[in-house]
């Protein structure tokens, strides 16, 4: 009985499953041609590759009407050799329509379809069951060129399935039809064929980017000939695009594949072969930064968002499409025109707002666009012709690049610079100086062409024009005097330092802006004026200066203190008279004032202290730890033009200026000589840095104070001992004095300007606050100590358990002495447990024992409450109180362990405890 069911139900089920195949086979060559009682047409196009609509027919017969309520029906090219194309994956329900021509599907519309297989089989679901009639003829029609034929020129069998199952399986019969070769597109040769519009747009509308061209030429073009188009920018530049990278979609419809999407498209050279004319001919670029699919396939219409003032791309998915536009800012009915896909809607003066796009006029919306503002502004001031033009760019997104160019009354950019908004939305500008005249500055937003303007205003500035920073300039006697210039228009002036019949002194000097940076600064030497064997003056930086004449004040002689006028002009003048009396030079006065030698403060700096860095180390002290830097600070004013002309405080030593360094009388042993250092010695060892710092009239004398070239020199100026070294505990008074002639007006020793410091060597010392040292089983426990050493020392300490002490550790942190000579440093102890026990040294420093404790803070004693003052029992007399115990009395020598954290009193306590515990337990 079992057996007799199973074939039953076997029955049923294959009844259910039969369904009636239509077989016949694509003629692309646009006729109708039957396999039995099929057939397949290509009503567009039969060429290879073309985008066209594809009608598939069959006549219902008797297995049909047997098998009647069908809903689903099939094209399936899956089983055709080489087949590739076919349905697009992007195809709609709007795009399929399902007909017969009787009354079988009367009020039957397509609800849904899918594609698979790679684009080779589509199935088509209609919005409810149909009954087919034996003898109607059912037509399954692809509209909007949804179909694309495959791309070889063969024959490809096709089936039509009625009420299919998962896959096609049933028999069909086939013809065999031919698929044409594609020619080069419409019919004979092109002749004066005109561009009616060329757009350049992102053809991808996803996250990806596929920049193209569009050229919707008014006919077909030829493009047999392979001839390459040429791509025109703004700067000049090209870009070929080869006939790899361009095609002709529809006839007259040519899309040229580019590197990038770029603003500054201008046009693009067509080949004179594509068009039937004597020469190449330009066509002029629209670009457009954004796109917006509004094809009736397009499934996303939230919202394209594009900035007021950039081109925006409506994209249709066939040529001559027109586009319903609604909303409060745009409304009109616009076409993408013959030959072309895309509508370019000019935003320059929309407001913000929704715009929608209804591309069937059918009422649905199939594209969004989100109008907004940019807010790109641009801004920069009048100037004179010597003057670079500067501005601001400010827009109200970031990060965005733009092209700023300043353009002449004729609309030519004179020059052109790029910036970047950053995250503050602003960017500043500088363009090169002009000729007078009236020009515009124009920002572009390089991503979407969005432009902003400013005018500028250039006047003429005054020709060959120099003047003086400054009314007026001063320098210490002796010392450098920094006269600064602008120089506008020219690159030659002259400059005129005081007036022989007024002050006495005259130098007339010429100088050449080298670098031409429309400054000059003269650095003339009081020092060596009026010494005709000297160099009086130079120009700072690549400029130059020539000195022509000045007034004779001999070697030894200073420039007096006092009032000097200056003149200076345009061009190169020698004699200063006519400086002073031209209506165009500018004027100024130099004072020369008193000049002194100030104080000397001490310094001290790390031992490992490089000479470059010594000043950027060293702390005030005068107390200094052997072997660190004794750094010398002498105040002096009036310095720098002896010290340049002798080529460096190095060389002025012994020549106009001195430093000693001589122990002092109470730290020489008796019956000896104080030590002295050989400065020449300690120079030529490195163990003496000498730094000038001119500008603040500050120089210094580093002394390392390890050094060996001390010696004791007897009353005749012999040595008697050298090769020695500061010692601990001695005392040193450093001396530095100008005695040149010119500087201090003789030569005697009462003439002559000193300032001194004593300093005091000591060890380089580094201790522990307390030893033991004891910290608790926590986080962040720190270790502390004083050391001598110069602030910025670095110690190196070690910390390490001791004894049984488990987890074990090894640390070894840096110390930095502070400016108050102490230390610290940090380190966790959670992971030990109080009793554990460590060592704490930092090499011959020191060496000490630690201890790991319940805690470091001393419990307060409870005092015990005195009795009432009205019973108390009198103290006793100061005279007879208990003497307290001597303090020098040896502590005994022998070595108590004992649990850290815990006395001898504790202890015994507990014990007790334990007893009396144990008593009552008996």
């Amino acid at each position: 009985m079992t057996d007799n069911s199973d074939k039953i139900r076997s029955i049923v089920l294959a009844a259910l499953m039969v369904f009636s195949v239509f077989a016949g086979t694509v003629a692309f060559a646009g006729t109708a041609a039957a396999a039995g009682n099929g057939s397949f047409a290509t009503p567009d196009s039969s060429e290879q590759g073309a985008d066209t609509n594809l009608e598939a027919s069959f006549t219902v017969d008797s297995d049909d009407v047997d098998n009647n309520d069908h809903q689903e029906f099939r094209i399936t090219f899956s089983g055709a050799s080489n087949f590739d194309n076919g349905f697009a994956s992007d195809i709609g329900s709007g795009d399929v329509t399902v007909s017969s021509t009787g009354a079988s599907l009367d009020g039957k519309n397509v609800n849904s379809v899918e594609v698979s297989n790679e684009g080779a089989t589509l199935d088509v679901t209609l919005d409810s069951s149909a009954t087919l009639d034996e003898g109607d003829t059912i037509t399954i029609t692809v509209e909007n060129s949804q179909f694309q034929n495959p791309s070889d020129d063969a024959t490809y069998t096709g089936h039509i399935v009625v009420s299919p199952q998962s896959s096609y399986t049933g028999d069909s019969a086939s013809a065999d039809l031919e698929v044409t070769e594609a020619t080069s597109g419409g019919a004979g040769t092109p002749s004066d064929v005109s561009a009616n519009s060329a757009v350049h747009f992102d053809n991808d509308t996803s996250d990806s980017v596929t920049p193209v061209i569009e050229i919707a030429f008014e006919s077909y073009v030829d493009l047999s000939g392979g001839q390459d188009f040429v791509v025109n920018f703004a700067d000049g530049t090209t870009e070929n695009v080869t006939e790899t990278d361009y095609e002709q979609t529809d006839d007259g419809r040519v899309v040229l594949t580019v590197d990038e999407l770029n603003s500054s498209t201008e046009s693009v050279t067509v080949p004179h072969e594509a068009v039937g004319t004597d020469s190449d001919v330009d066509v002029d670029v629209t670009y457009a930064p954004v796109t917006v699919d509004a094809s009736n396939k397009n499934s996303d219409v939230s919202n394209t968002s594009a900035y007021i003032g950039s081109n925006v791309v409506v994209r249709s998915d066939k040529v001559d499409k027109s586009f319903d536009f609604s909303g409060n800012v745009y409304s009109p009915t616009r076409g993408t025109g013959d030959h072309s896909k895309v509508f370019v809607i000019d935003t320059d003066d929309f407001s913000e707002g929704l715009i929608e796009v209804d591309t069937q006029d059918d009422g649905d919306v199939n594209a969004k666009i989100s109008m907004e503002t940019l807010g790109l502004s641009v801004s920069a001031d009048d100037v004179k012709s010597d003057t670079d033009v500067t501005g601001t760019v400010e827009a109200d997104d970031i990060n965005r690049p733009i092209d700023v160019a300043l353009v002449d009354s004729d609309d030519d950019v004179v020059d052109s610079t790029q910036v970047n908004l950053g995250s503050s939305g602003n960017a500043d500008f500088t363009l090169a100086n002009q000729s007078a005249g009236n020009y515009t500055v124009v920002a572009t937003d390089v991503n979407t062409g969005v432009e902003a303007t400013t005018d500028v205003n250039v006047t003429a500035a005054a020709e060959g024009a120099v003047t003086f920073t400054n009314d007026t300039y001063v320098v210490p006697q002796g010392g450098i005097a920094n006269i600064t210039l602008d120089v506008v228009g020219t690159t030659e002036g002259s400059l005129v330092i005081g007036q022989n019949q007024n002050s006495g002194y005259q130098a007339n000097v010429t100088f050449v802006d080298e670098d031409e940076d429309g400054e000059v600064t003269i650095q003339f030497n009081s020092y060596e004026a009026g010494n005709q064997n000297a160099e009086v003056v130079n120009a700072a930086g690549e400029d130059t200066a020539t000195l022509h004449t000045h007034t004779d004040l001999g070697s030894n002689d200073l420039l007096a203190e006092g009032g000097y006028d200056l003149a200076a002009v345009a061009g190169h003048e020698s004699n200063g008279t006519k400086v002073f009396n031209s209506g165009e030079s500018d004027f100024s006065s130099l004072g020369i004032n008193p000049r002194s030698t100030d104080e000397m403060v001490l310094w001290t700096a790390p031992s490992s202290a490089d000479a470059d860095e010594l000043l950027t180390s060293v702390t005030e002290d005068s107390t200094i730890a052997s072997g660190d830097w004794v750094v010398h600070q002498v105040s002096a004013t009036g310095l720098d033009g002896l010290v340049d002309s002798e080529g460096g405080l190095s060389d002025a030593l012994d020549n106009g200026v001195n430093v000693t360094v001589e122990q002092t009388e109470e730290t020489t042993r008796q019956n000896r000589q104080p030590k002295t250092l050989d400065v020449t010695e300690a120079t030529e060892d490195g163990d003496l840095k000498l730094i000038a710092d001119a500008e603040n009239d500050s120089y210094y004398i580093a002394l390392d104070t390890s050094t060996d070239a001390f010696e004791r020199v007897d009353s005749s100026d012999t040595v008697t001992a050298d090769g020695l070294s500061a010692s601990t505990d001695e005392e040193f008074i450093s001396t530095f004095t100008v005695y040149d002639e010119k500087l201090v007006g003789g030569t005697s020793d009462s003439d002559h300007e000193s300032v001194n410091a004593t300093f005091e060597v000591v060890a380089g010392t580094a201790s522990l606050d307390e030893t033991p040292v004891n910290v608790t089983a926590e986080t962040n426990q720190t270790i502390s100590g004083t050391s001598t050493l110069a602030p910025g020392t670095e110690i190196q300490v070690t910390v390490q358990s001791t004894d049984d002490t488990s987890p074990r550790f090894y640390n070894n942190p840096t110390a930095t002495v502070q400016d108050d000579g102490t230390w610290n440093i940090t380190m966790d102890f959670d992971e030990q447990s109080t009793g554990d026990t460590f060592s704490v040294s930092a090499g011959s420093y020191f060496d000490a024992d630690g201890n790991v404790v319940e805690s470091t803070t001393e419990a307060t004693p409870t005092a015990t409450p005195e009795p009432d003052t009205e019973t108390a029992t009198p103290e006793p007399d100061t005279e007879t109180a208990t003497p307290e115990p001597d303090t020098e009395t040896p502590e005994d020598d022998t070595t108590t362990t004992t649990t850290p954290g815990f006395g001898v009193a504790v202890a015994l306590v507990a014990l007790l405890a334990a007893a009396l515990l144990a008593g009552r337990r008996e």
